[in-house]
């Protein structure tokens, strides 16, 4: 949410900057044209005031550029509203400049940032109190150019008449076009709250669900272990206690794979992306012999077959969490009446993905367990040998790295699982 904001702060300051600096050319234009008049009459001593309007709208640039957007902005807005006042006394009324102090008043917004309200009342107020006192004083608060006469005067009054009707419409373009972009920043932002809520509510729940499961797998095994404890303080015979002990070691060790698949999740919504070049054949073939000491893997073959021909990149933390809990799984959920038991991993390579199928003929899955297994804590059976977490991980650990994964199983014929993997390179 704190990035959303910044953001949305950082693309209307950039969209205020960039107002002023249009604001500075067509000025520039306008003020130019503004003095052809004078050119047309031969009024050459009033071009002067061209080079003091020219190093006036320079100075705004300098001063965005080494100061910043808002110092800018104050400077533009006081030093237009200070040329306007003496160009209007020095003219006179009919050369209706004055009315450029609305047009000021207009671009207040576009301009400055209009969170600073003690700002925005001061520029507001000064061109009213500048107009103001123009009129109180009959417009005479600095000597006529004494080349003006009333003749002079009222085409002047014309030329700024219809260069008003140009920069009006040029200012409301700016305000609609920067509120467009603000309401598009809202829209954005809105749907980034959305979001977040979303997922708010999503991690809410998943708490729940976890404290609840947590607790109550965390304690089964030490609840179980104590009781052996205790039985084995009564027990005398060697071999029963032999027993107990094989007892206490199993469940000391669902323990330490519950405690390691809490370590999985935690890690994966955490650690940054970090890709690896790897070779799919040789990572899957180490990955294997992890499993082949597991009591479950004794008589079941593994086929690796994939086919690679370019460079890939993928995070391999991630990946071995994923690949380690199907291929896990295919060892432990083997079908144990079946002579002949195997696992083969095959797929292909691509420029932009990896396509991997794990394929056994274990117990597999009932249907009405298949859209659940990917769920926090979900068992598909009372005989489950893992903690629930190890699916619903490897489902949260692919959509980190924008993979996906699809299951399809039959009881009594076995599991396949398609797995796909973007290119990280």
């Amino acid at each position: 949410m704190e990035n959303t904001v910044q953001a949305f702060l950082k693309n209307e300051h950039l969209q205020r900057s960039k107002n002023i600096t249009y604001l500075v050319y067509f000025l520039f234009i306008s003020m130019t044209l503004s003095f052809l008049p004078d050119i047309y009459l031969g009024l050459w001593d009033n071009l002067w005031y061209w080079f003091i309007i020219v190093f006036y709208l320079s100075s705004v640039i300098i001063i965005k550029k080494y100061f910043g957007t808002e110092y800018s902005a104050h400077w533009f807005l006081i030093g237009f509203n200070l040329t306007v006042f003496y160009f209007s006394s020095a003219i006179g009324r009919n050369s209706n400049l004055h009315l450029l102090f609305f047009v000021i008043i207009l671009l207040i917004p576009s301009v400055l940032n209009v969170r600073s309200k003690r700002y925005v009342i001061f520029h507001t107020i000064l061109p009213l109190l500048l107009v103001l006192i123009l009129v109180l004083l009959d417009f005479n608060i600095f000597p006529r150019y004494a080349q003006i006469n009333p003749y002079y005067e009222n085409i002047f009054g014309k030329v700024n008449m219809i260069l008003l009707f140009i920069v009006l419409p040029v200012v409301v373009w700016i305000l609609v076009r920067s509120y467009q972009n603000i309401f598009n920043q809202l829209l954005e932002s809105e749907k980034v709250l959305i979001n977040k809520n979303t997922e708010l509510s999503k991690t809410n729940k998943e708490l729940d669900n976890f404290v609840y499961s947590v607790s109550h797998d965390l304690r089964a095994p030490i609840s179980s272990v104590l009781g052996l404890i205790a039985i084995s303080k009564l027990e005398k015979d060697p071999q029963q206690l032999i027993h107990y002990e094989n007892l206490k070691e199993k469940s000391l060790l669902k323990l330490d794979s519950f405690i390691k698949d809490i370590l999985d999740f935690s890690r994966n919504s955490r650690i940054e992306i970090k890709p690896q070049k790897i070779n799919w054949q040789d990572y899957l073939t180490e990955l294997t012999k992890e499993f082949e000491y597991l009591p479950e893997a004794k008589d079941i073959e593994v086929e690796i077959n994939i086919k690679q021909e370019v460079d890939f990149y993928a995070d391999k933390y991630r990946t071995g969490i994923v690949f380690n809990n199907i291929i896990s799984n295919a060892f432990r959920y083997s079908d144990k009446q079946k002579e002949f038991r195997f696992i083969k991993i095959f797929g292909n390579t691509y420029k932009e993905k990896v396509c991997i199928t794990i394929q056994d003929n274990g117990i597999g899955i009932k249907e009405e367990h298949q859209k659940k297994i990917f769920d926090m804590f979900y068992r598909a059976s009372e005989d489950s040998k893992g903690s629930g977490l190890g699916l619903y991980i490897l489902k949260e650990t692919l959509e980190k790295i924008n993979g996906w994964v699809k299951v399809e199983s039959e009881v009594g014929k076995g599991s396949l699982f398609y797995i796909e993997i973007p290119n990280l390179k």
